[in-house]
């Protein structure tokens, strides 16, 4: 049933009517002047200009927001380390909680695997349309059973990363350094962190960002770090949630706090 405008209603349409004639008329005077040669600024510098003020006018942004209607779509990226980790529920819950917005968190790994292998997978990540990719990579690089120079995972992780950016212009790449490996594990493995620092220089080149997990495991000492990464190498879940989780909502969020306070409780695993 059609209702007769209230007087409310018709004073927003004259206010909102009255802005658009405003910008109108403001792209009229700057389209003159620029075919008379009178304005110091190039045409299209002022149809920028204009597109502001007409934005302020109107009452809307020339630039957008995110839609936070929709859900916000993470892809991890990697080995075992984000196969088995465990850690990806709880990043789930604590950013939905942050941020107030869905959140859906997929993975591409495999356990064991190296670049070579996530050079061929960079098509599934893009299938996924995510808006933040989580990507470690380099833990069975650094095994010297398999033979992948520091150089030449270098090159793999960067063509890894282009790959992405090309086919996903506005995706935020996360590269990570996660646990420290100790043991049998970390003997075959000694020199990852030259690894990590080379794949580190190519996320710095193309101004991706980098988190690093390290420091936040050793704090925890060695005699708990023995319990919660029993074979020197999988951390068990829950503690690889504790320290990662909070990290991660602050790198993702863009704020200084853990945003919520289930990220706040102090991770720990007691040793036997």
């Amino acid at each position: 049933m059609f209702r007769t405008p209230t007087h409310t209603n018709l004073e927003v349409r004259r206010s909102a009517t009255s802005r658009v004639e405003r910008s109108s008329k403001l792209e009229s005077q700057a389209d003159s002047r620029v075919r008379r040669g009178k304005s110091k600024l190039p045409g299209a510098a002022v149809r920028t200009l204009i597109t502001l003020c007409m934005s302020y006018f109107i009452g809307t942004s020339a630039f957008g927001h995110p839609d936070v209607s929709k859900p916000l779509r993470i892809v991890t990226f990697g080995t075992s380390l984000t196969a088995r980790g465990g850690w990806q529920t709880s990043l789930q819950a604590a950013l939905r909680e942050c941020l107030k917005r869905s959140i859906t968190i997929d993975s591409v790994a495999k356990s064991g695997e190296t670049t070579t292998w996530a050079l061929n997978q960079t098509d599934r990540v893009v299938d996924l349309h995510p808006d933040i990719v989580l990507i470690e990579i380099y833990a069975n690089d650094a095994a010297l059973d398999r033979l992948i120079s520091v150089s030449a995972s270098q090159k793999n992780f960067g063509m890894i990363v282009d790959r992405l950016r090309g086919a996903l212009p506005n995706v935020r790449i996360i590269d990570m350094a996660m646990n420290p490996i100790f043991g049998i594990r970390g003997a075959i493995r000694p020199f990852v962190s030259s690894y990590i620092e080379a794949h580190r220089r190519e996320t710095s080149r193309r101004g991706f960002e980098f988190v690093d997990f390290r420091a936040d495991w050793e704090r925890l000492g060695h005699d708990v770090l023995s319990v919660a990464i029993p074979d020197g190498l999988h951390p068990l879940p829950e503690t690889a949630s504790k320290v990662m989780t909070p990290v991660l909502v602050r790198q993702i969020s863009g704020t200084d706090t853990d945003c919520t306070s289930t990220t706040k409780k102090p991770y720990f695993v007691t040793p036997p």
